[in-house]
């Protein structure tokens, strides 16, 4: 892009050394005007303006982004209830985004049903959806792909995290006991299945929770039998 806008100048410049100098300087410095803005918006690099929740802020031009691949407890959602760890997600957020200036990916789908813009977010060299997951503020979202390297990273963040008891991992005891009034969360699909359920258990991905997590189980209805 600025390759293109600096061969455009050149090409300006050289045609005002030739005919009428006034009006062809007028020309480059309304030629200039429309290029300044094009700089602008392809800049990949914005202002946070403030954090709604864990895994969406808004920016400073009101857009709002939700982090890919990352899910952290709700806080704010107009039907449910504030979750466990919700509030620490948030303020670990806050903390290193509001104010400060990021650099956005985007994967193959820009927006989500609800006009969110879906990114990768880097805060300096911090890729914040991975640092979020590690430090246990959020569950790997995997039920839509996105990109492999990161699906692979965000899985292996979440297992860590869970294995060293890290934020809302901490007073998880899922991982060696499964009794019966616990569920299981298909972390590949973001699937709740009860003890009844076939799939209990048994998927490739997922762990165990006295927590209602996910979606419900077609089958056995999840937490919702």
């Amino acid at each position: 892009m600025r390759r293109a806008i600096n061969g455009f100048s050149r090409l300006l410049l050289n045609r005002s050394s030739r005919g009428n100098p006034i009006k062809n300087h007028f020309i480059y410095l309304v030629s200039l005007l429309v290029i300044i803005p094009v700089i602008a918006l392809s800049s990949d690099h914005f202002k946070v303006k403030r954090v709604i929740d864990g895994d969406t802020f808004v920016l400073e031009n009101d857009e709002r982004i939700r982090l890919i691949g990352v899910d952290t407890p709700e806080t704010v959602h107009p039907s449910k209830s504030v979750e466990y760890f919700g509030k620490e997600a948030s303020a670990f957020t806050k903390k290193f985004l509001e104010g400060k200036s990021v650099r956005l990916e985007y994967g193959q789908q820009k927006k989500d049903k609800y006009g969110r813009i879906l990114a990768y977010v880097f805060l300096d060299t911090l890729f914040v959806n991975a640092e979020l997951i590690k430090q246990g503020y959020a569950h790997a979202y995997t039920k839509y792909p996105f990109k492999q390297e990161y699906m692979d990273l965000f899985r292996q963040l979440e297992k860590e995290a869970r294995e060293n008891k890290r934020g809302l991992w901490a007073n998880d005891s899922t991982t060696t006991i499964t009794p019966k009034d616990k569920y299981w969360l298909n972390t590949n699909s973001n699937t709740l299945h009860n003890s009844s359920c076939k799939w209990y258990g048994k998927t490739k991905e997922g762990y165990y929770s006295n927590e209602v997590l996910g979606n419900d189980c077609d089958i056995c209805k999840g937490a919702h039998r």
